[in-house]
């Protein structure tokens, strides 16, 4: 059942729903998922925000912005989820900005600065990540994943080095980290200990 709410998006295509109806079937199953603590919760609220794209009248977002502000700390809390980029282009997160500024910075704060200046800077989202229930260590991780994928893709090997520098950790963690980024899925690659 859980794995059927997860794919609701591919399953309601041939259910003849209104846009209002898919709106709300989005909405309900995300947050039936949300409050299991299934990581399926951010792909449901993401499409359910994304239905929001093709209204014309996007005047009034109030309505949503609490589903706004619950997407976006449910995308930094899936590990998986390390597209921030297409989430800060939808009009519904944009509209956080306004109302919603410590939720709205704290996601640009894993697009727009390094994983050392992230460290520094994330101290002033204390208050918000322990009202979410995030974890410094994890954010912290989160980020070095973003960075990672960020990375230029025509350089393909990197030294241990170089990758403890991009990623603000110690190159005797590098190893650890690759590790635990392959088996997330969060990358592709392939450990050489001898270069």
């Amino acid at each position: 059942m859980v794995q059927r709410a997860r794919s609701i998006e591919q399953e309601q295509a041939s259910w003849n729903l209104t846009a209002d109806e898919r709106k709300e079937l989005f909405l309900t199953v995300a947050q039936a998922l949300d409050a299991s603590n299934d990581e399926g919760a951010f792909q449901v609220m993401h499409a359910y925000l994304r239905q929001f794209e093709l209204d014309k009248n996007t005047a009034n977002m109030a309505p949503i912005e609490p589903h706004a502000r619950r997407c976006v700390i449910l995308a930094i809390k899936t590990i998986r989820v390390i597209n921030f980029e297409e989430l800060l282009d939808l009009k519904a997160i944009k509209a956080l900005e306004s109302k919603h500024q410590d939720v709205f910075k704290f996601l640009n704060l894993f697009t727009k600065t390094d994983a050392k200046n992230f460290l520094k800077e994330l101290t002033q989202f204390d208050k918000l990540m322990a009202a979410e229930g995030l974890n410094k260590d994890d954010m912290i991780l989160k980020k070095t994943y973003v960075q990672i994928c960020s990375l230029n893709t025509d350089k393909t090997n990197f030294k241990y080095a170089e990758l403890a520098t991009l990623l603000n950790i110690s190159a005797d963690d590098v190893e650890e980290w690759a590790i635990d980024a392959i088996s997330n899925e969060i990358i592709d690659a392939k450990i050489d200990q001898q270069n």
